[in-house]
């Protein structure tokens, strides 16, 4: 977890890692969130560790670094949809699976910790999906001199998607929570501090989508 294996030695970046995070929930409260607003960023923030300790850790950094070139030619794929289900494909279906899932989370939380509008998710995504590939690429080749990890366009596609069906979710999970607070009445979910910011964040949402429908 957060590990950097430099010649056979680990190195934890927990504490680090940790250490940033209480600065930023101690601006967080400086600025004056509110409780609620503090636990989306906190469970957020979470996720986020996950998915960065998921994709790009560890690094590895030998001494021994092998042919540049070989591993070079073999880290990039810009070819969608090739994948090998010659080879185990129960593996491939699994890896394909797990880059979706690895992302719904982003596409369902983002809407919780900034202002987002319909219109923003594909750039968000894009961003996200491309950046984590690149990044990928760039340290392995950087710090390890070959590329480990493969710059692909595939997973570039599959996160975009998870993002997008993640988002998705958010949608159904607006509709229905608005729905059972006006069907059953639940006036007191104005009053719960959570389900307040979680009301708040929904009819938000819907603002910005009723306007994007009268223009």
């Amino acid at each position: 977890m957060m590990t950097v294996i430099i010649d056979g030695n680990f190195i934890q970046l927990w504490p680090f890692i940790i250490f940033v995070f209480l600065i930023l929930l101690i601006r967080s409260w400086r600025q004056k969130h509110s409780v609620p607003d503090l636990i989306s960023l906190t469970t957020f923030f979470i996720y986020v560790l996950f998915l960065v300790d998921i994709v790009f850790f560890p690094f590895r950094i030998d001494s021994g670094i092998p042919n540049r070139e070989e591993g070079f030619r073999y880290g990039i794929n810009l070819i969608p949809f090739n994948w090998d289900f010659s080879f185990i494909p129960h593996i491939v279906l699994m890896q394909i699976f797990q880059n979706i899932l690895l992302t719904v989370p982003f596409g369902f939380g983002i809407n919780f910790v900034m202002k987002t509008k319909p219109k923003d998710l594909l750039w968000i995504s894009l961003t996200v999906g491309i950046g984590i590939e690149l990044i990928q690429f760039l340290i392995s080749f950087i710090l390890v001199g070959y590329t480990y990890r493969v710059l692909d366009i595939n997973d570039v596609i599959l996160n975009t998607l998870g993002m997008g069906i993640g988002y998705g979710l958010f949608r159904v999970f607006g509709m229905v929570f608005m729905w059972m607070t006006q069907k059953f009445d639940l006036r007191y979910v104005e009053q719960v501090g959570i389900l307040a910011h979680t009301q708040d964040i929904i009819q938000r949402h819907r603002y910005h989508q009723e306007t994007m429908n009268l223009k």
